[in-house]
């Protein structure tokens, strides 16, 4: 089941009357993956950056982009989220910043899903 939790949000403001607010959230679901023809469960945790344009104290406009299952490793995900935030990520670019880390960490499946198997074959 997909959960949806905000980690941290920062906020930016242009010239007084133009804010922005992004607000980071972590992606919580989980995915199938096949090993030696059984399927296994692994947890996957993804981000998204969510921009919320506040014009004179009103919110104007919100805009968002997701991506899920970056990784099946909790602690790399909220390390990239700290890393979003303290650069002010905006969603624009979240593929950019996140899609090469995403390619890289696409073993972690495999891992978590050979990890999950052999703690299955000694229970």
């Amino acid at each position: 089941m997909l959960e949806k939790k905000e980690i941290c949000s920062c906020r930016n403001i242009l010239d007084g009357s133009i804010e922005y607010i992004y607000r980071y959230f972590l992606i919580e679901d989980t995915k199938s993956i096949i090993i030696n023809e059984q399927r296994v469960d692994v947890p996957s945790y993804g981000i998204e950056i969510l921009r919320e344009l506040i014009l004179n104290g009103q919110t104007a406009d919100l805009y968002g982009e997701r991506l899920d299952s970056i990784s099946s490793t909790m602690g790399k995900v909220l390390e990239l989220i700290e890393y979003l935030k303290d650069n002010e990520v905006s969603p624009i670019h979240l593929v950019d910043i996140v899609g090469e880390k995403a390619d890289e960490w696409v073993v972690d499946f495999e891992e978590a899903a050979k990890s999950l198997l052999k703690s299955m074959a000694l229970a």
